[in-house]
């Protein structure tokens, strides 16, 4: 039998065979055409050209002899002697082209009149030479004039036999040029039916079975690996259906495999979960609870068993735990620009603020049990095939370390606070009353430390404070751009004294926001000073605020080491120092700055490539109403 590559080539060296023999046969039939066209309308065209050439020359010839009737005999003999030798060449072209029937009959006509003619013009010239005007005049409208009229008819005669002959042949032309045309059409249309028959036959041998094939796939990729094709042939085709039938049976099997291996991970997944000390949830995109292990059951308060395709918002019965699963859900999706997702949650306003994760909260009634949520991603896919894993961390015992360190810092830090007190008050009054300079360096020594000493307490006192919510924002509506231009000016002049540079870049005169000015004042200013205390002798500070959507934001970059990347987190810890830097408050300003902007709701980072310069930013929102 044909292989399939075979039958595609014999088919189309039939179709190019066909147009081959067809084009050959029109080329010679036109050509023959074009050619017996030409052989036969040639003689009589020259024939008449002969002809319009002759009666062209005697009409000048006629013209002449009226010119030599008014006396300018030089013009005229020219003309006339023109005329003639004019006439007497076509006269020997239309003799020698005789190819119609009594065509010599009527040249020698012709000839022998024009003859007369030309006798009759000798006589007029002789007359009008000798003076006779009269006579000539006579002559010319007596005799040369009819005979003028006689030649021409005779002319005119010849130049209409060929004409009309020259149409007969064209006539009989268009006739051949009608039967190789309907020749040529019968060839074309000969042609025009193999191929329909041929792209019937490959239709049948090829497109049939690949519509099948495709027909299959689509099948094979929805999951229906139980489809098979029909064996049409025995050629490449079959050969291809038969491989593809033996693919789809591996694919079944190995699908069958693969079911059973994902049915004993998905068992052993799921003991894994269960014995999980953490509380594990899996939602869809919609937070419709798709697993959940005991250890969430139970610190929810919820029946595990119940939770199946139930919303993780109806099941959350704390209303600050539901609160923070709706900011953590709104807070993933505007960062991966799925806003059609935050719009359909009804959790656009969530998305505007700022929430903490790491932070812990509680759960239960009593806020007696502190627990931190991680929000997950786990598909990547579109937003019908999302799920979200949900970890709860029970972190009560950290939760109380914490608060007892706390605690112990401030019952310290308030302990020191009055003897530090006493302390630089003796220290003060004995600065008073010695004179030795030896002396005065030492209480001089004193009085630093003590004041470094007392600005550390102060800062542990404030920090443990807002670490116990012991202090309350004072909340007021005030313009971020004056307050930020209050504060530059009076870094200015210590910054001139070391040779450095501040400059300030506003873009809106109005950047009011409801907050406590005292302490946005204090954060702004530690920004600021860290970044004159880092920055070269002739660096330069740059301090610029300006809107970003729902938030006011502030940046103050400086031109000093830079932070390395490992260290940017860190940054913002209690005590957190880095080696080999000059220090300021025991490394509590940034982690004082950092609970004031959270009080705020805001949010503040680093952005450094740890080679030169970084750039502090905060932002907190540009609310004027309600609570912060």
């Amino acid at each position: 039998m044909a292989s399939l590559k075979q039958k595609i080539t014999l088919g189309y060296l039939f179709l190019v065979l066909l147009s081959l023999l067809a084009g050959i046969w029109a080329i010679f039939n036109f050509d023959k055409l074009v050619s017996n066209t030409i052989d036969l309308t040639e003689d009589n065209y020259k024939s008449v050209v002969a002809a319009q050439n002759m009666i062209g020359a005697i009409e000048r010839q006629d013209s002449a002899q009226l010119i030599l009737l008014l006396k300018h005999e030089d013009k005229a003999l020219q003309m006339i002697n023109d005329a003639k030798s004019e006439f007497k060449k076509w006269f020997v072209v239309a003799s020698n082209n005789i190819t119609v029937p009594h065509e010599d009959q009527i040249i020698l006509g012709i000839d022998a009149a024009y003859h007369d003619y030309d006798r009759l013009n000798d006589q007029l010239m002789n007359n009008q030479k000798a003076g006779n005007h009269a006579e000539a005049e006579d002559l010319y409208f007596s005799a040369i004039d009819p005979q003028f009229k006689s030649l021409r008819k005779q002319l005119q005669n010849l130049a209409e036999i060929n004409n009309r002959t020259m149409f007969q042949k064209i006539n009989q032309s268009l006739a051949t040029t009608r039967q190789a045309t309907m020749v040529v059409l019968l060839a074309a249309l000969v042609a025009v039916f193999s191929a329909l028959a041929l792209a019937a036959n490959q239709f049948k041998t090829i497109i049939r079975p690949a519509k099948a094939l495709s027909e299959v796939m689509k099948k094979t990729a929805q999951g229906e690996l139980g489809a098979r094709l029909e064996l049409f042939s025995k050629d490449e085709i079959g050969k291809l259906t038969m491989d593809f039938n033996e693919m789809s049976e591996k694919l079944q099997q190995k699908e069958l495999n693969h079911v059973q291996k994902l049915l004993a991970q998905e068992k052993k997944l799921a003991s894994i979960i269960n014995v999980i000390t953490d509380g594990i949830i899996v939602t869809d995109h919609q937070f419709n609870i798709l697993t959940i292990n005991p250890k969430a059951g139970e610190i929810l308060n919820t029946d595990q068993d119940q939770t199946g395709n139930v919303n993780l918002f109806e099941v959350v019965k704390s209303s600050g735990a539901r609160r923070l699963f709706k900011l953590a859900l709104a807070r993933e999706l505007k960062e991966r620009g799925e806003y059609d997702v935050l719009k359909s949650l009804n959790l656009e306003e969530d998305a505007g603020e700022s929430v903490n994760l790491e932070n812990a909260i509680p759960l239960d009634a009593n806020h007696k049990l502190f627990y931190t949520i991680e929000l997950i991603k786990l598909t990547p896919q579109d937003m019908e095939d999302a799920q979200y894993l949900l970890v709860i961390r029970d972190i009560t015992q950290f939760k109380e370390i914490d608060q007892l360190k706390t605690e112990m810092i401030s019952k310290i830090s308030h302990e020191l606070k009055t003897p530090l007190t006493s302390m630089l008050l003796g220290i003060e009054m004995l600065n008073e009353r010695i004179a030795n300079k030896k002396e005065k360096n030492i209480i001089d020594a004193l009085t630093e430390e003590t004041v470094r000493l007392n600005r550390l307490v102060n800062g542990l006192l404030e920090l443990s404070k807002w670490k116990m919510n012991k202090l309350e924002l004072k909340l007021g509506p005030v313009n971020l751009a004056d307050l930020i231009t209050h504060i530059v000016n009076t870094f200015k002049m210590e910054a001139n004294d070391e040779g450095k540079k501040i400059e300030l870049h506003i873009a809106e005169d109005d950047l009011t926001a409801r907050i406590d000015s005292d302490k946005v004042s204090s954060v702004l200013s530690n920004l600021i000073a860290n970044a004159l205390r880092y920055s070269p002798p002739d660096g330069t500070v740059t301090i610029s605020a300006h809107k970003e959507k729902e938030f006011i934001q502030i940046a103050v970059a400086d031109l000093g080491p830079g932070i390395p990347q490992e260290m940017q987190e860190k940054i913002f810890d209690e005590f957190f120092q880095i080696k080999g830097r000059p220090g300021g408050n025991a490394g509590l300003g940034l982690a004082i700055a950092e609970e004031i902007v959270k009080a705020h709701h805001g949010s503040i980072w680093v952005e450094s490539d740890g080679k030169k310069g970084s750039v502090f930013k905060f932002k907190i929102p540009n609310k004027l109403e309600g609570k912060m």
